[in-house]
């Protein structure tokens, strides 16, 4: 899988999430149970990052995972980011993605 692929792939799921918890909440749930919505984020994520493995049946290359490392590693300490498998990766990206888009319609988790 190429950088550019998984990239859409994550913006595309955190969009699609997003507006369904959009949908699914009103502001003060995300106040009041900001942990329990990300924890269905990164669950939710998690799933559709299995799928993209699953339907790829392969692994990402090591400069798309280097990059991925990159990109995650303003949010998490670097041993924690050298530490996550492939899966955690594109999770970890997918889940960003949603919280970036809640946050673009002034939602904070």
């Amino acid at each position: 899988m190429d950088l550019e692929s998984v990239e859409k792939f994550c913006q595309e799921k955190g969009l699609e999430m997003a507006s369904v918890l959009l949908g699914k909440y009103d502001s003060a749930d995300f106040e009041i149970s900001s942990r329990g919505i990300e924890r269905e984020i990164y669950e939710v994520a998690t799933s559709y990052s299995r799928i993209l493995f699953f339907e790829a049946k392969q692994p990402l290359r090591k400069s798309v995972s280097g990059a991925v490392k990159a990109h995650l590693s303003g949010r998490f300490d670097g041993k924690q980011v050298q530490k996550m498998k492939d899966a955690d990766l594109v999770a970890h990206w997918i889940k960003s993605e949603v919280i970036r888009e809640l946050e673009d319609r002034s939602i904070f988790l």
